[in-house]
């Protein structure tokens, strides 16, 4: 698995996650039979990181968030610039895309200057 497919998995997992979650608070207000669908999602994508990964995901999941999105070069979790290089090598796949500093999984967006 490319690196980009891998950050972009993750990002979706916790995406999930947190739909998992909204959906077991509100229950009794929305379809109760969308959380097993959920549910089995999550276990797949789990089951698709490599194991290393996966250990590292549960383990930022369980404080807060896993994977942050670098805007511009910048993690959103940290407040890192992220070095050019370092961006060229995670663009190459040459890298994990994950933040240095903060160790958390990130996604590249670039947005325009304005």
């Amino acid at each position: 698995m490319d690196m980009q497919r891998l950050a972009n998995t993750v990002e979706r997992l916790q995406e999930l996650e947190i739909t998992a979650q909204e959906l077991r608070i509100m229950a009794p207000l929305l379809n109760p039979a969308n959380l097993p669908i959920v549910e089995k999602s999550i276990a797949e994508m789990l089951e698709s990181l490599p194991q290393e990964l996966r250990a590292r995901y549960e383990k930022l999941r369980k404080d807060g968030l896993a994977c942050n999105r670098a805007i511009n070069g910048t993690c959103q979790n940290c407040r890192m610039t992220l070095t050019q290089p370092l961006l060229s090598r995670m663009k190459n796949n040459e890298t994990e895309w994950i933040c240095p500093n903060c160790g958390h999984f990130i996604t590249l967006v670039e947005q325009p200057k304005m």
